[in-house]
């Protein structure tokens, strides 16, 4: 998991532009699973403290942090849990809905299929009242979703 970054990795990854893709809502979920651990009841489990450390050691060294994916352990249509988790660890609104869309979506994994609102690239876009960029729980209330170009909710 994302226990292991020190100073000197997160350093290195931030000179060479390495992005860091945390995964610390799976060891949230782990923790659950087979620690006991229950969100707003329990502190976190020493796993989830050493995960977040190693997030606010990349964060503090300027490394490019993504959403990691955590597909499989918690319903993967909701990357509200993963964005507020990053935000906790000390990123604003607008820093963990970058880490969210911008930084996985540049990710060379992802190849040339999709980027800004441009001709030739995929068009996967949301719309929602207020500022997400200062209040990141305005993605609960998606108001109009365009995926692939292809519109597939409109506002009523």
């Amino acid at each position: 998991m994302d226990n292991g970054g020190t100073e000197e990795v997160f350093r290195s990854m931030a000179e060479k532009n390495i992005a860091y893709l945390p995964t610390l809502t799976a060891e949230e979920a782990y923790s659950e699973y087979f620690h006991g651990y229950k969100p707003g009841h329990t502190p976190p489990t020493d796993d989830m403290q050493r995960a977040l450390n190693a997030f606010k050691i990349a964060l503090k060294n300027n490394v490019i942090i993504g959403s990691g994916s955590d597909v499989g352990v918690f319903n993967a249509r909701n990357e509200l849990p993963r964005i507020g988790v990053v935000g906790r660890g000390g990123m604003t609104p607008a820093q963990a809905l970058m880490a969210a869309t911008v930084v996985k979506r540049e990710n060379p994994a992802n190849g040339k299929s999709a980027g800004p609102n441009q001709g030739g690239l995929l068009a996967d876009l949301i719309a929602v009242p207020g500022d997400p960029t200062s209040n990141v729980e305005a993605v609960r209330d998606v108001r109009f979703v365009m995926k692939d170009g292809v519109v597939y909710i409109r506002p009523e």
